[in-house]
């Protein structure tokens, strides 16, 4: 009777884990429409000059890489985590087949890589590849912290070791989506708390980990010969938090960032406005239109004028 119990309430919870990442995919799907309706030059057809550069620059060697990040999104003080969710939202959306006018579908998948082939702006055929790295264990932050916290722990670092490790090899784009930690920076791990079990933000605002650790990753990158060409934080005031550091030693880097709370669902439907800009290859005007579909979302240095 105990395991026909517990067999019962494991159905229920992939149940509601498949239901919950299907919302996701639903609002991911309402947004790749709302983006048939956005007219915009690419670097393929009518495009300016800092268009086809930045375009030139990102499919250089064939292959654009981007590393997508989905830290550990609790909603704390409550003790529901939402990364495994969204982060599945995205799979089913890339996994979909491709109707007409889209360009965020058709990818093959071999783990939690997704590539596809897309015509680069000179005219030949690129891979375009998507990592995804999520941070959570599971969606009960309590469990993870207790009973599983060693083997949270284990799968969080190896999270964040990875995630960093993409970005200093020279990962032509970069997505994080999750908790700003107000400054802290990219966070795959459950929160630093104070003794009031509330996230411990002087804590973060003073030592800065993940901030620091992508900062040092594009620094890496960068000397490197590769630096990172496009970098998205969709978390929490990330231009407040983020930018002015980021563009003084990254000159040449584009940024997707916010100015706002934003919400998971927001954070999903810019990444994946971004992704679909980046596979068409808009050019400013579009590219900026479709993240104006989520509030306070917009591309910083993306298409320079000189």
């Amino acid at each position: 009777m105990k395991n026909i119990v517990r067999f019962l309430m494991i159905l229920a919870t992939m149940n509601a884990f498949s239901a919950f990442a299907a919302d996701y995919k639903v609002e991911v799907d309402h947004r790749l429409q709302d983006l048939l309706n956005i007219p915009s030059n690419t670097a393929k057809v009518n495009g300016n000059e800092a268009c086809v550069n930045r375009y030139s620059k990102l499919y250089k060697d064939g292959v654009l890489n981007v590393a997508v990040g989905f830290g550990y999104w609790d909603n704390s003080p409550g003790e529901f985590v939402f990364d495994q969710f969204i982060a599945n939202g995205l799979r089913l959306a890339l996994l979909a087949p491709c109707s007409p006018g889209m360009n965020v579908c058709g990818f093959r998948r071999q783990g939690d890589l997704f590539t596809k082939t897309v015509i680069g702006p000179q005219g030949k055929p690129n891979r375009f590849s998507v990592s995804i790295t999520y941070g959570s264990l599971s969606h009960d932050n309590v469990k993870n912290t207790t009973v599983n916290r060693t083997k949270q722990y284990a799968h969080c670092e190896a999270a964040t070791a990875k995630f960093f490790s993409e970005i200093s090899h020279g990962s032509e784009v970069v997505m994080y989506i999750g908790h700003a930690r107000n400054g802290g920076g990219p966070d795959f791990c459950p929160p630093v708390r104070d003794s009031h079990n509330h996230t411990n933000y002087p804590w973060y605002e003073k030592n800065r980990p993940g901030f620091k650790r992508l900062l040092s990753a594009m620094d890496t990158s960068r000397m490197a010969g590769r630096p990172n060409q496009v970098v998205g934080l969709y978390s929490c005031w990330s231009r407040r938090h983020f930018h002015k550091e980021m563009a003084s030693k990254n000159p040449s880097t584009g940024f997707v960032l916010t100015d706002i709370d934003i919400s998971s669902i927001n954070a999903i439907n810019s990444l994946v406005t971004t992704l679909d800009a980046m596979i068409a290859q808009k050019c400013g005007t579009g590219f900026s239109e479709g993240l104006k579909l989520s509030p306070n979302v917009s591309i910083f240095g993306m298409f320079p004028r000189n």
